[in-house]
């Protein structure tokens, strides 16, 4: 009984240790090694070493973060050019071989962070990360390659966006209001006056006119007989009527003209 208890306990110590050792021993390990204590904005160069890696092509890139945040900067170059971006195959390629060590040198700089992974001179940490062939990492073993510098750098001033001074906008030409235009007078047409009847003519008429009719009037219009009846007694009338007759001759060329006067008128107004 007590030899299976002190049997037991061996084999579990056996196997916890062959467990710890498998572990340890397929563990990669990268490891930095003289780098700069100062980071400005030249480029610099650290010596890395890869431990534990099976044989294949691997990719080193170097990080530079702030003490408590996940957000990286910097670039790594790959034997031909700056690279900084996501795809891992840009990276330093290295060549690995089972049951070796790689060591090498690793060139980078800063490159252009942001102001959210920037935040002016002061501590922070610089670490290799190491991409498999397939593309795969192992965030603990790159922290555990992690080394404290000093970044140098100018705080990055955000250029300010020019603001676009507003176009003034033209102002409509204002419309000349018309001015009205005068109304033309219609210069009064001349109305030809009725030339006045020859006042003095008819005057004159009309005196022997009314001569010749008191001379009518002295007479009788029943024939008076005489002293001597047997002759009745001559009228006196021949000097009467010639007058009325020029009376009426002289009224008659007044009236023509006084009519083709108007007519004259009338017609120069419709003009």
């Amino acid at each position: 009984m007590l030899f299976a208890k002190v049997f037991l306990k061996f084999t579990l110590i056996t196997v916890l240790l062959i467990f710890l050792f498998v572990e340890e021993s397929d563990a990669v390990s990268v490891t930095i090694f003289n780098y700069p204590s100062i980071i400005t904005d030249d480029s610099f160069t650290i010596t890395a070493s890869v431990s534990g890696a099976t044989s294949g092509t691997n990719y080193l890139k170097i990080d530079l973060f702030k003490d408590g945040l996940v957000s990286y900067f910097g670039e790594t170059f790959n034997n031909s050019d700056w690279y900084g971006g996501p795809t891992y195959s840009q990276y330093l390629p290295i060549t690995i071989q089972t049951g070796t060590v790689w060591g090498g040198i690793i060139q980078g700089r800063v490159g252009s962070p942001t102001s959210s992974q920037y935040d002016g001179t002061g501590t922070y940490k610089m670490r290799v990360r190491r991409y498999t062939s397939g593309g795969g990492y192992t965030s603990l073993e790159a922290n555990n390659s992690a080394v404290v510098v000093s970044i140098n750098l100018p705080t990055p001033t955000p250029t300010p966006t020019p603001t676009p001074t507003p176009t003034p906008s033209s102002s409509p030409t204002p419309t000349p209001t018309p001015s009205p235009t005068p109304t033309r007078t219609p210069t009064p047409t001349p109305i030809p006056s009725l030339s006045p009847i020859p006042t003095k003519i008819f005057i004159e008429l009309w005196k022997e006119a009314s001569n010749g009719s008191e001379i009518l009037g002295t007479s009788s219009a029943e024939p008076r007989l005489s002293e001597d009846t047997s002759k009745p007694e001559t009228k006196t009338l021949g000097t009467s009527e010639n007058i009325i007759e020029r009376v009426f001759i002289i009224l008659g060329i007044l009236t023509i003209i006084t009519s083709a006067v108007i007519l004259i008128r009338q017609k120069w107004i419709k003009q």
